[in-house]
């Protein structure tokens, strides 16, 4: 089955290559490479057409800039994958990484497969391993949701909520229209995307692995100053606590 891999790529030029190799050495080789090219200003998107043009299963698409939520959206637009797997440009891969979500989410038969992270410098140095207890959510999913919002305070059992490092089937995000919000309207895009797709989604997997590499990088999105922090905040706050409760989350579990 194909894996449709979406690189939303914005002036990461110091770590686009490393992102992309670890792509190409992927175990797992039945994969396109959507890189999305969000108007960056440096070199960026000269090394998308340079992997464009070397590696086939490689495409590029320019855009003008909108946002890391938007160019998601543009990557999915052009997926001809079952599945979908979301990698950060200043980011990378070990190379079973898409190999070991795949076989453990067709094996046990579900639409999500996650697994854990790690957290390295630029020297490849890992600071912090993220490891998942392995659990499988057979079509229940509304014990899944809770833990990516937080973490019970009895058992610190909260799951990450970023969407990279898990492996999502396709049809219910073509079926039901999903995309992402706009991270400069909502902020926390991650959460509202899995909370959409979990709707409609039969099962997750999360497994122990830590395969996925999330660079500390001071530039990035999580890390840098915002200005308005605390209003995005209360209003991504008060727009998910309707949303939730419109599914059926009660006000104690929120």
């Amino acid at each position: 089955m194909l894996v449709s891999v979406i690189v939303p790529v914005y002036n990461t030029e110091k770590y686009l290559k490393q992102c992309l190799d670890s792509l190409v050495a992927q175990t797992y080789k039945n994969i396109e490479v959507i890189m999305v090219d969000d108007g960056s200003k440096d070199s960026s998107g000269a090394i998308c057409d340079e992997y464009a043009k070397k590696y086939k299963n490689f495409q590029v698409i320019h855009k003008k800039n909108a946002g890391l939520g938007m160019a998601r959206n543009t990557g999915m637009e052009y997926m001809n994958g079952e599945y979908v797997f979301f990698l950060d440009s200043d980011d990378y891969l070990e190379t079973e990484c898409i190999d070991i979500l795949y076989q453990n989410l067709t094996r046990n038969h579900v639409d999500i497969c996650k697994g854990g992270f790690k957290k390295v410098t630029d020297s490849g140095k890992v600071v912090f391993r993220r490891v998942y207890e392995k659990t499988i959510f057979e079509e229940n999913m509304a014990k899944l949701l809770p833990r990516m919002i937080g973490s019970s305070p009895s058992q610190h059992d909260s799951v990450e909520m970023c969407v990279c490092g898990a492996l999502y089937k396709v049809e219910p995000i073509k079926k039901y229209g999903l995309k992402f919000p706009s991270e400069r309207e909502l902020i926390s895009e991650d959460l509202v995307f899995n909370i959409d797709y979990m709707q409609h989604a039969k099962g997750a997997y999360i497994i122990e692995r830590t395969d996925y590499n999330y660079r500390i990088n001071l530039t990035s999105l999580t890390t840098s100053y915002r200005e308005d922090r605390f209003e995005a905040s209360k209003y991504f706050y008060l727009t998910m606590k309707e949303k939730l409760e419109r599914l059926g989350y009660d006000k104690q579990t929120l």
